[in-house]
């Protein structure tokens, strides 16, 4: 059971390994045009608000099995374009400020949320999710 977990944290690693290797070569190809910087707020940005939350929320609903991983990737984009300004709407509505470091950190914790119920539901279960 051990070196199966291990096998799918490397799995894990290298496909994180890819998605970043791809970030940065969008960023660098972008970057001809707008510059390096303003790039990487684009290429990374959309990534984190527009497919991150969603990915992060679609392993606590949906299990390995039970989705293929092309919709996982759909229903990542989904989530995230329906939870997003969900989350900040309820940040609002309790009184906090709408702008750009308030919209960065609700997000964040939305997502380590979602990422600390993934662990539990690990520890829990003792299945390997991934």
């Amino acid at each position: 059971m051990k070196k199966k977990r291990e096998s799918n944290v490397a799995a894990l690693l290298r496909h994180s390994m890819v998605v970043l290797f791809i970030l940065i070569v969008l960023t660098l190809l972008i970057g001809i045009w707008l510059g390096f910087l303003q790039s990487s707020y684009i290429i990374f940005g959309t990534f984190y608000l527009l497919f991150l939350p969603g990915f992060i929320w679609s392993w606590i609903f949906w299990s390995k099995s039970e989705i293929k991983t092309i919709e996982r990737i759909i229903l990542s984009l989904v989530l995230s374009i329906a939870i997003t300004p969900l989350v900040l709407f309820i940040f609002m509505k309790f009184g906090a400020e709408f702008n750009t470091l308030n919209a960065f950190l609700e997000i964040l914790l939305f997502i380590v949320l979602g990422g600390c119920i993934l662990v539990r539901m690990f520890k829990k279960t003792k299945n390997n999710l991934l």
